[in-house]
């Protein structure tokens, strides 16, 4: 099984270094289970369901793809990343973990509107806010219940992802 699944891997990756641009592949491995394209009303959906897990959980990432292995989980960073605008905005973020609030610092020189978007791990948006030409400003997350949340921080010409952690 561990054979296969190296296989497998290796095949990925061998085909994304080929391509140049970013795939998303669907698919369900296990004993049973199956991914189905549905189309109804105009509108194409993805089904996956999967019976049962016998392996390792895990999520692996190489350039632009990521690999998930385990249970079905949601591919969040397709609602959180804005793909108009490139991921080159440089911030830090602290403290993490954060019990009520935390603190954005850019290093680059912004002179226009910031908007700071979190979302839960299942990539529903809990936060959005608008700061105007500041380098450093404080986020009040004190209604946040404790989680894992990703942080996500958008200019007009860049951005910024990362994790954050409430106590």
């Amino acid at each position: 099984m561990k054979l296969f699944l190296l296989i497998c891997f290796g095949c990925f990756v061998l085909q994304s270094a080929r391509s140049q641009t970013s795939n998303v592949v669907n698919q369900t491995i296990s004993i049973a289970g199956s991914t189905e394209s549905v189309t109804a009303n105009g509108n194409t959906y993805t089904v996956q369901q999967t019976i049962g897990q016998s392996g390792v959980i895990g999520t692996f990432s190489s350039g632009d793809n990521t690999v998930r292995q385990g249970f079905i989980q949601p591919n969040v960073m397709d609602a959180v990343l804005s793909n108009k605008v490139p991921i080159t905005l440089e911030s830090q973020i602290f403290p993490n973990p954060f019990q009520n609030s935390i603190s954005v610092t850019l290093k680059n020189n912004i002179e226009e509107k910031i908007t700071v978007k979190l979302y839960d791990v299942l990539g529903r948006q809990v936060f959005n806010k608008n700061y105007w030409n500041n380098q450093q400003f404080n986020v009040d997350l004190h209604h946040l219940s404790s989680g894992r949340y990703i942080i996500n921080v958008i200019t007009a010409q860049k951005q910024f992802v990362g994790k954050i952690v409430k106590k």
